[in-house]
């Protein structure tokens, strides 16, 4: 067979293999019922987030003093808050608050935490032990604390707020990797790139980090959920987003005061918030369970 047709072949092969793979994948989740779950909440919270807002009856800022805390009705779904503002249109500008505050926030930590965890992993020796003992010191003070602290010395806004909790999830990250690398580096496939003179970044990025996709996925969704949940909680505290932009902890503490008169007012971000962090939830724990082999032993 010559050159040419060896070439053709393997064209016409890796769609089939992509294609299989892909198929396998998607009946695995189809037929984990916690992947399955998470995933719908998922997908119905990010329909919210980008396209709800554009069809929501009031303006999340609209003010009504004659509508002050109404109960909830066909006008008004989750009722109105003590300003008269519609809590259905603010609990779904909300959305977009929340999952964008999360999505920043995994994605700098990962970025801060997987390079590192990578380098510590696979070079060992002085940089690994300095690296994990601030690692250690780091994770040793009480997380919302510390992120309170960052957050305060910042000042309140989404962009500071996003910053402390990643600050404070990126150690999480290292210490993944870290794990995943060490278990990885002595394998064949690695030892063979070495004895072939690849660079150590292909080996990094191209070798050892795609077999850590399953761990660090897990991570990145678990991670989502506890963003999400700090995030509102120094909204609770009046760290994070000022108001008047609709954010689910604000107006959970907001109706605080009215919790006899107004329930609805905390009710409804409380349950966007339990919800959307049991989604993460449940769409980590279902991928570790179905797609992490360590899990699995461990399980049996």
């Amino acid at each position: 067979m010559t050159s040419a047709n060896v070439a053709s072949t393997e064209v016409e092969i890796r769609p089939k293999n992509n294609r299989s793979r892909s198929a396998v994948v998607w009946r695995k989740i189809y037929k984990n019922q916690l992947i399955l779950s998470g995933l719908i909440l998922v997908t119905l919270f990010l329909i919210t987030a980008v396209i709800m807002p554009f069809f929501v009856p009031y303006s999340p800022y609209e003010t009504d003093y004659t509508s002050a805390l109404v109960s909830p009705n066909a006008a008004h779904l989750f009722g109105t808050d003590n300003l008269g503002r519609d809590v259905f249109s603010r609990v779904v500008w909300g959305a977009r608050e929340s999952l964008a505050s999360g999505i920043v926030i995994v994605a700098m930590a990962f970025a801060i935490g997987v390079p590192l965890g990578l380098l510590s992993g696979y070079y060992g020796g002085k940089f690994d032990e300095i690296l994990m003992r601030v690692v250690d010191t780091w994770l040793a003070f009480p997380g919302l604390v510390l992120t309170m602290a960052i957050a305060f010395i910042m000042g309140p806004s989404f962009l500071n707020a996003s910053i402390a909790v990643a600050v404070i999830m990126a150690p999480q990250f290292i210490r993944i990797t870290r794990g995943q690398v060490l278990s990885i580096r002595d394998r064949e496939f690695v030892q063979a790139a070495k004895s072939h003179g690849v660079s150590t970044w292909r080996i990094l990025f191209r070798h050892i980090l795609p077999n850590t996709s399953t761990s660090l996925t897990v991570a990145c969704n678990l991670n989502m959920g506890q963003a999400i949940m700090t995030v509102a909680s120094l909204s609770y505290l009046g760290l994070g987003t000022p108001p008047p932009q609709p954010s689910w902890g604000e107006m959970l503490q907001s109706g605080t005061n009215f919790l006899t008169v107004a329930p609805w007012i905390s009710f409804a971000p409380g349950l966007a918030i339990f919800l959307l962090v049991l989604a993460f939830t449940l769409l980590g724990e279902g991928i570790r369970d179905e797609f992490d082999p360590h899990s699995k032993v461990k399980s049996s």
